[in-house]
């Protein structure tokens, strides 16, 4: 994959990466996988989530954006093993979600800040 491949080629000490964890999943792979092969590359991530009965996929379609928590992507296991990909930061992105922006990001919110992780 030329993704895997930009990582292994560029210098740790030098580049990092953003990894939009929606796209990531969407593509058939999985977040945490690229945190056990290439840890702390990733100090952040980009999140939102694929709603249910989108297969991934990397084919055009429908919006299979959701708000965090909504839908398929396993926010718990990504967020329990981010800090060996290197996470300090992370940002929510609400793409062409079904409900009004606002309440989108509240939705969002409200799930990340009542995520338990222990």
């Amino acid at each position: 994959m030329i993704y895997d491949e930009l990582i292994r080629r560029t210098d740790p000490k030098l580049v990092s990466f953003q990894l939009d964890c929606f796209w990531c999943v969407r593509a058939g792979k999985d977040p945490v996988d690229y945190f056990h092969r290439f840890p702390g590359r990733f100090p952040q991530l980009h999140i939102k989530d694929l709603k249910p009965g989108f297969a991934p996929t990397t084919g055009e379609g429908p919006s299979a954006f959701t708000e965090v928590g909504q839908g398929i992507i396993d926010w718990k296991k990504i967020f329990g093993a981010a800090k060996e990909g290197g996470l300090r930061h992370f940002y929510v992105e609400q793409d062409e979600c079904d409900r009004d922006s606002l309440e989108s990001a509240r939705i969002s919110y409200n799930y990340l800040h009542n995520l338990n992780l222990d």
